[in-house]
């Protein structure tokens, strides 16, 4: 491998294939770059670029690549030193391709947020494989360390810097205004009350219109679900206490109100999800003013552990939970798709 320093930018030879390793092709942070490749993308070719400074990763994207695509435009991180790039097919580098990056100008934000903040265990990775399809919406490929799926962006949970908010959260994003509307963060850690209490101010405080969907279970099996969802993940059952607060929908809308327009909120419910999912999308497009469109069927999550709480345990969750449905439907407006807190579904 060698670097050449030329006028249309740090040149990185990978003559010889396998992944490109070392310092990588110097770049500025928080920029637009163009990506060249020597040659067209083949069928099934990804774009894997590797955010770095100095010898830490900071973040990994995978971009899909149409046939024939010979360059691609991305954001660099904004703490990047440099970029490593290469074209892999089925995880493996194409050998014999020459890539050029050139630094333009520094990225300025979309201003045009769509923001899914929960809850957890109704629905979201279902929602966002069938929104990630739509082409006026722009999901994000960057992977931080640690990270294994592109889905939960918890930014404005675990990332967040009140200066510069804007470019370190919508860096993430490759959108282009000419094709996009909004980018899309589906993130059910938004909504955990007590300690998420600062996220809606933090939402709040970004440029531009910010918009927020917040999809509802039955409150009840939601708690069974997320129980079960910590006895397959970790061997044991989640904390009650935990998921009950999770399942106060109410609460978590008083919270976010409090900062975001009503308006701005759209309450869907997992039931018609998971039983009408065009009339659902039908709901979102209208909400966000972008085309109607046919999404491919994504199946429902149904991993997990057969787990079943006793019917005297989720009678006794029902009325601890009962005001809160109160509230949620006479003071927002939720009408669920079927009757909640009236045993299992």
């Amino acid at each position: 491998m060698r670097n050449v320093d030329t006028r249309a930018g740090i040149r990185v030879d990978n003559s010889k294939g396998g992944t490109v390793t070392g310092t990588g092709i110097p770049v500025r942070g928080a920029s637009y770059a163009t990506v060249t490749f020597s040659a067209p993308a083949p069928e099934g070719a990804e774009l894997v670029v590797e955010h770095c400074s100095g010898g830490q990763l900071l973040a990994r994207e995978c971009r899909p690549l149409a046939v024939g695509t010979r360059s691609l435009e991305i954001k660099t991180h904004p703490e990047a030193s440099h970029i490593v790039c290469s074209i892999q097919v089925n995880d493996q580098s194409i050998g014999g391709l020459r890539v050029d990056v050139d630094c333009g100008e520094r990225i300025e934000a979309t201003g045009r947020n769509l923001i899914v903040i929960g809850a957890m265990k109704a629905g979201t990775t279902t929602l966002f494989h069938l929104l990630a399809q739509h082409p006026a919406i722009c999901r994000t490929y960057a992977e931080l360390p640690g990270a294994s799926f592109t889905k939960e962006v918890n930014y404005f949970n675990k990332l967040y810097r009140a200066s510069d908010t804007n470019i370190h959260y919508d860096w993430r994003f490759p959108f282009d205004p000419a094709r996009h509307a909004w980018t899309l963060d589906v993130s059910p850690n938004y909504a955990k009350l007590p300690r998420t209490r600062a996220i809606p101010g933090r939402i709040a405080a970004q440029e531009g219109d910010t918009r927020l969907i917040y999809i509802l279970r039955e409150p009840v099996d939601r708690i069974e679900s997320n129980l079960a969802h910590g006895l397959r993940n970790r061997g044991k059952l989640a904390r009650m206490s935990t998921c009950v607060r999770t399942s106060r929908y109410a609460r978590h809308m008083d919270s976010f109100v409090e900062h975001i327009p009503r308006d701005n909120i759209l309450l869907l419910d997992f039931h018609q999800l998971t039983h009408d999912p065009a009339a659902v999308l039908a709901q979102i497009c209208d909400f966000l003013r972008i085309d109607l469109f046919v999404a491919q069927t994504i199946p429902h999550n149904t991993r997990g552990v057969d787990f079943r709480l006793e019917a005297t345990k989720r009678a006794e969750l029902a009325e601890i939970l009962r005001p809160d449905v109160e509230v949620l439907i006479d003071r927002y407006g939720f009408t669920p798709a079927k009757a909640w807190l009236q045993g299992r579904s």
